[in-house]
């Protein structure tokens, strides 16, 4: 799941190469453990059946019992899952002032609805219960939201806000200028911590839960009680004046940060790089120390207790530059586990060193942060002879390769997954057929959307998280002209190239849409080609050519990006899912043939590479050798073109 790439550019493609040995976990690998100890390790399943009632879309709703029980198990089986760590909805509606209005409310009363129903926790404890799998409660302390209109600005797209805090917003962290950082804890307000630890030994007990993960996301990053505020991050070092820090800090060190213009983002004098501004960083992350202690002591040892923290030595947007002591908490053993790779909040990429951040795993920017086979080198042994598992947290999708990783690898013990889907996904490992080649490579599929809202696509091997641009392939979907509701659905084949664009080299999409618009509930045919020959790519629907786009000149394929093909899904993350019918999916190293109807495959076409026909199967016709077909979801089916089976997708909201 973290890659370190090695790559040359030849005159007619980039070449990249994705090892795990390349990663540094190689050396780690090598040592491999036992087949025992293997088999132990496990997975951990993040959960919130709020999100995926409002949001998911057939049996992932989860609107019943037997639909949780549905989704936990094949969760479960397909990825290897041990925990279950589950985010429940009862503190919020029990302890905030929640917004009735926008996405919020909305998404509330459909959870309100399906309370009345059932109970989802209950049915999530039983699931657990029956399947061997440990219940934990998914807890965020430093969510404690924000008015509907903070500071006067226009109401905000997600309003909740703390009951507490409302009566008492000094139990949240302040600046110099004694402005609040709405949601945000000041943990060294024993009243605070004391809050937060009832409430947790309070919850684990009424939801009869095996432990609690320690949250530290949180959504109260971008507002504060500042009338002169603009809706934006903070700077990293604006927050952390609680009085009890700076008593604290006063009678260490004998200074005054209150007053000491060293302390102050805003003024002149301000020395980030000093040894008295890195000590008060340290100070607010032993803060953090005192309340994970304080949360073990009250949930007693027969409790689980899993933290959630950065990979680098700070904890990030939104809370700021606070001072992490791996060293410190992996000694103490507080933790049964740690997941490493969270980020606590929202700060835009571009704006997070320009506001002090020194290191940032949040939304991709990874700065100043080791990759996650660094921190075992420095610090498994440490954490397995203090009995604390190690859990990287999933930034992409998880491969059957992955597994075999962490179990050859000591100190791993598996990933925090949480992008989930039950949508059918028919997935082929990389190979070299899968990609553009440089003489013609068409992909074509004949589909049926249903109407919706969310398009998602239809084949795909593109992943705009991988570094360096390299996994950026192709797609093939239908997408609402200009990616907007409302105006008409058209086809698009899309393809990353690499060249001169805009007067320097860089990657660039190159996005052919189809003149004419597509129906919604009908088969149709959709099929691009990339014709390095005549250097052009070129579009059709149902057997005719709609489109034309020129390859630019000295522009060449990325071709051979090492994303899985997936079907039915993007493949940087599985949960955009197409929505409606895949008949037949077919890849050839051959142009597509105007025939001027939608085309009746048999898979023995010259240059078919990998042919599809979902005849009441997801099992390819012709796949590939040295490509490793894998099968995720559940299995539906509507009918086909002529009268057999095509794979469903069920139909998200409209």
């Amino acid at each position: 799941m973290f890659w370190e790439i090695t790559y040359s550019i030849s005159i007619l493609y980039r070449r990249r190469i994705m090892n795990w040995k390349k990663l540094g976990l190689g050396a780690l690998a090598a040592a491999a453990v036992s087949v025992a100890a293997a088999a132990e390790k496990g997975n951990m399943l993040s959960l919130s059946l709020g999100d995926m009632y409002a949001t998911g879309r057939g049996a992932e709703k989860m609107d019943s019992p037997e639909a949780v029980e549905l989704g936990i198990s094949t969760w479960a089986k397909q990825y290897n899952i041990k925990i279950v760590n589950w985010r429940f909805n009862d503190e919020h509606m029990e302890n905030f002032s929640m917004s009735t209005k926008g996405y919020v409310g909305w998404q509330m009363r459909e959870y309100d609805a399906m309370r009345k129903r059932f109970d989802d926790n209950k049915a999530g404890l039983a699931v657990c219960r029956k399947l061997g799998l440990k219940f934990i409660l998914n807890f965020t302390f430093n969510d404690g939201g924000w008015p509907e209109r903070p500071d006067g600005n226009p109401r905000v797209y997600y309003c909740y806000q703390d009951k507490a805090l409302i009566a008492n917003p000094e139990l949240q962290e302040v600046d110099k200028r004694g402005v609040y950082h709405y949601g945000y804890l000041d943990l060294s307000n024993p009243a605070a911590r004391k809050l937060m630890v009832d409430r947790i030994v309070m919850w684990c007990k009424r939801l009869q839960a095996d432990g609690i993960y320690l949250n530290t996301r949180s959504h109260s990053g971008v507002y504060s009680q500042d009338r002169n505020y603009k809706p934006g991050p903070h700077h990293a070092d604006r927050f952390g004046f609680g009085k009890n820090l700076v008593a604290e800090y006063k009678k260490r060190y004998g200074i005054d940060i209150m007053t000491d213009e060293r302390f102050d983002y805003t003024s002149k004098n301000f020395a980030p790089q000093s040894a008295e501004v890195e000590n008060w960083r340290k100070l607010r992350g032993e803060y953090f120390e005192i309340f994970y202690k304080e949360v073990r002591e009250a949930l007693g040892k027969d409790k689980m207790l899993v933290l959630s923290l950065p990979l680098g030595n700070y904890m990030g947007s939104s809370g700021g530059n606070i001072f992490v002591d791996h060293e410190k908490i992996l000694k103490s053993g507080i933790a049964d586990g740690i997941v490493l790779g969270v980020s606590s909040g929202y700060v835009p990429i571009n704006l997070q060193r320009k506001l002090g951040y020194l290191s940032s795993e949040a939304h991709e920017a990874n700065y100043n942060v080791p990759t996650f086979a660094e921190y075992l080198k420095k610090y498994g042994k440490l954490a397995s002879d203090n009995k604390v598992k190690l859990y990287s947290n999933q930034k992409t999708v998880f491969r059957k390769a992955d597994q075999k990783v962490i179990e050859q690898t000591p100190h791993h013990e598996g990933i925090a997954i949480h992008l989930l889907t039950l949508q059918p996904h028919p997935i082929l490992s990389d190979s070299a057929d899968l990609r553009p080649a440089q003489g013609v490579f068409s992909a074509e599929a004949v589909v049926k959307p249903y109407k919706t809202d969310r398009l998602g696509e239809i084949l795909s091997k593109y992943d705009h998280r991988v570094p360096r641009d390299m996994g950026r392939g192709w797609a093939l979907t239908c997408q609402y002209e200009k990616y907007k509701k409302g105006n008409p659905m058209r086809a698009l084949f899309r393809v990353n190239l690499y060249g001169r664009f805009n007067n320097r080299m860089q990657h660039k999409d190159i996005a052919v849409w189809s003149k004419s618009a597509l129906k919604f509930d009908e088969y149709v045919h959709i099929g691009g080609t990339v014709d390095m020959e005549k250097d052009e790519i070129r579009l059709y629907v149902n057997g005719k050519l709609e489109n034309t786009v020129s390859i630019p000149e000295n522009a060449v394929l990325t071709q051979n990006n090492t994303t899985d093909f997936t079907i039915g899904c993007y493949s940087g993350s599985r949960t955009a899912t197409f929505s409606g019918l895949i008949d037949s999916v077919r890849i050839s190293h051959a142009p597509i043939v105007e025939r001027g109807s939608i085309p009746s495959y048999t898979g023995k076409e010259a240059g078919t590479k990998v042919f599809y026909r979902f005849d009441g199967t997801v099992e390819p016709q012709v796949k590939p050798a040295d490509s490793e077909f894998e099968f995720i979801g559940i299995k539906a089916f509507g009918s086909g073109v002529k009268g057999g089976k095509a794979l469903e997708y069920a139909k998200a909201a409209l």
